[in-house]
Parts: C-alpha cells; structure tokens; sequence
C-alpha cells in the first residue's frame, strides 16, 4: 500500500507545500524536503539570487518520489507541478 505525505514550508515569502509516496503511514514533515528547501533558501541569499519558484520546484523534483509541489505567494497565488505530468 502506498500513502502520500504532505509537508508545508514557508520561506521567503512563499508557502512550499510537497506531495510525495511514501511506502508507510506518516503525519509528521518530511525532514529532507524541509532541509532542501532550506539549503536552497540559504544558497540563494548567500548568491544574490532569487529564491524564486522555478527554483523551487527544479531543486524539490531532485527527490524521489515527488508526485507534487504548490508554491503560493502571500496572496494565495501561485503554481502547481505535478512531475508525471510530463
């Protein structure tokens, strides 16, 4: 049986909310979405660059087994990829 676990990060002023499978039922956030997003967050500030969502979402699908990501800006507004949707 598969499950999907869902982890909600806001950074820089985007709410960051990923899917992914998962072979067990979890609740909790997934840690290595939350420390990728946070490795990026800090990556750019330290370049200069904008932690903008195309970045977001290139380094999240870098994870197995990503079946969604929805980035939101402070207005509710955003975008949803869906990697198998290809």
């Amino acid at each position: 049986m598969f499950y999907e676990t869902m982890t909600k990060v806001s950074r820089g002023g985007w709410t960051i909310r990923v899917w992914r499978e998962s072979w067990q039922f979890e609740t909790g956030p997934d840690q290595e979405v939350i420390d990728n997003i946070e490795w990026l967050y800090m990556w750019c500030r330290e370049s200069g660059l904008e932690f903008s969502v195309e970045r977001i979402m290139k380094r999240v699908c870098e994870l197995p087994r990503i079946e969604a990501i929805e980035v939101l800006g402070s207005l509710g507004n955003g975008a949803i990829y869906y990697p198998d949707w290809k």
